[in-house]
């Protein structure tokens, strides 16, 4: 079953890697207001080795209000990890809507140590999942920078299991449905490198086997960043995460920490259970010309319930990176970060930042 799922994406990747590139390429829509930021560019992170992704985001600034975006993506890593998709943020009605999605299908070889905060790395256990990820949301304004509305995330997922995942809850893949609210508030003076102002992104979802789902559970994510100026050009950015799940949660939906975003320096989903809390910041200064750089360092748990944390058990990173400037207009950079946890160093070879 899962050769054809594979054979059926591959075919389907081809299809929309000439799509995407003909869209590209097309001598377009320059026109007022509009603009095309094409990237492809190698990347590497521990999770993928050495990888290749392309980009094309198609950006529609109106005469008042904000920036409509549409970014295709194609990635294809080292380790054999494939993904497509379209991620559209949307604005109608002079901006009194706001219509976000995200689309991927991808086979993403992963990693799985276990369950809490003590999972031991000899633990690992490697899967290798085909999935396909629908995400959308409609969000109306209710003030000046808050939109809140519902939304809806779809996954299918087919894994042969190991020993392992084998007996544990969506081990074996399945299909899940979630309806729910979602909200942003959102004061910062740019999407691609704020250097002021506020982001308060949070969704509450339900999944149940009332509406398609294969197991019934619950989850909550609340995402805070700020962004602070701090002397000619540098830029102070804090962010904080929340997130929670109760009911039959598969493993793949338990919150979790790892990655090129949260904790860099652990692997992807290195540690995950019921909850997860983590903090970070970042200084980014300019060096010289298109380059910067940054120092970060983070701190996150994962636990079974809120009243479970114990300073002990802390993660902690910390690291530097280097940032070439790709798109001045936009201030999209590339990074090379570098991660230094108590299990070992990460290095990140990607664009745009973390947060």
């Amino acid at each position: 079953m899962h050769t054809s799922v594979i054979r059926g994406f591959s075919r389907l990747a081809r299809t929309f890697l000439m799509v995407l590139w003909g869209f590209a390429c097309l001598p377009i829509l320059p026109g007022e207001g509009v603009s095309v930021v094409l990237a492809g560019a190698p990347f590497y992170t521990p999770d993928t080795r050495l990888g290749v992704g392309l980009y094309t985001i198609l950006c529609v600034d109106a005469s008042e209000g904000k920036t409509d975006e549409v970014v295709f993506f194609f990635t294809g890593t080292q380790n054999l990890q494939t993904s497509i998709g379209v991620q559209p943020e949307l604005y109608f009605a002079n901006d009194l809507y706001r219509v976000g999605g995200y689309f991927e299908l991808s086979r993403y070889p992963g990693s799985y140590w276990g369950v809490g905060p003590h999972t031991e790395t000899s633990s690992e256990e490697s899967y290798e999942p085909v999935s396909f990820v629908w995400k959308s949301s409609l969000y109306r304004k209710a003030s000046s920078s808050l939109y809140i509305g519902p939304r809806l995330s779809y996954r299918y997922s087919g894994i042969d299991p190991g020993p392992v995942l084998s007996s544990i809850q969506g081990g074996e893949g399945g299909k899940i449905l979630g309806l729910g609210i979602g909200w942003v508030w959102d004061t910062r003076n740019s999407s691609f490198y704020p250097s002021s102002g506020l982001l308060v992104e949070g969704y509450m979802e339900q999944y149940s086997r009332m509406w398609v789902s294969d197991m019934t559970f619950g989850f909550f994510h609340l995402d805070v960043r700020g962004y602070i100026p701090a002397g000619k050009e540098g830029v102070v950015a804090l962010q904080g995460r929340l997130q929670s799940s109760w009911g039959d949660v598969p493993f793949l939906s338990y919150p979790s920490l790892g990655g090129s975003m949260s904790l860099r320096g652990y692997p992807m989903g290195r540690f995950q259970d019921r909850t997860s809390a983590f903090v970070q910041g970042e200084y980014r200064f300019p060096l010289l010309g298109r380059f910067g750089g940054v120092l970060f360092m983070g701190a996150g748990d994962v636990q079974p319930s809120w009243f479970s944390y114990d300073l002990s058990t802390l993660k902690l990173v910390g690291g530097m990176g280097l940032r070439f400037l790709l798109d001045p207009d936009r201030r999209i950079n590339a990074r090379l970060d570098v991660g230094i946890t108590s299990e070992g160093v990460g290095v990140y070879l990607l664009v745009k930042e973390a947060f």
